[in-house]
């Protein structure tokens, strides 16, 4: 559907005894996305939930999740705020997609923050002067909870698991002309 603004969302249709198709229910979801990467599925008991992953420009992502409310019977996007037409819980500047990280049979949504005390030298380093580190985190209880934490070195293509008594502790440079990459200790005092 388009009106003034584009509009994206996602439909579920049942079919009824007769076999006739009805609409069910309907949720927002984000207008920015450029392009569609990956859809997933997770049961929650008996109530699957879909994970899409998706590109919103350059090489920022996203992941919306879809799941049904048996007991409103409505269709919900917990991430997308529909007043403000934006995702911004799980936008992130690292492009990797959802996916059972730690094989639990739980989708891990890779929400990232900044690493402090890290850099960027070398050519191209103006791209991006900024470091991050993917929280892989579970949605539940209407919360984000991490599972396991990693960095991603996107020049490279490879990943490391960055514990959890790295954190505050251990900062990364990253030198893109000699292709280096040194793990320091950083002290934010």
């Amino acid at each position: 559907t388009t009106t003034e603004r584009s509009r994206a969302f996602a439909r579920v249709l049942k079919m009824d005894s007769n076999g006739d198709i009805k609409h069910a229910g309907e949720a927002a979801l984000n207008p920015k996305i450029s392009s569609y990467t990956s859809f997933k599925t997770e049961y929650i008991g008996e109530m699957p939930r879909v994970y899409i992953d998706a590109h919103t420009g350059g090489v920022q992502m996203l992941t919306e999740m879809l799941y049904w409310d048996k007991e409103n019977g409505k269709l919900i996007a917990p991430f997308y705020i529909s007043e403000a037409g934006v995702n911004p819980l799980t936008l992130r500047n690292v492009a990797v997609e959802s996916f059972d990280i730690n094989s639990d049979r739980k989708i891990e949504i890779p929400l990232t923050s900044v690493l402090p005390g890290s850099s960027v030298t070398g050519s191209d380093s103006s791209i991006s002067a900024s470091l991050y580190i993917v929280n892989w985190s579970v949605y539940e209880n209407e919360k984000f909870n991490t599972v396991r934490r990693t960095y991603y070195n996107l020049n490279d293509m490879y990943s490391i698991v960055y514990p959890d008594y790295w954190q505050n502790r251990v900062a990364i440079t990253q030198n893109l002309t000699d292709r280096l990459t040194v793990f320091s200790y950083y002290s934010s005092g």
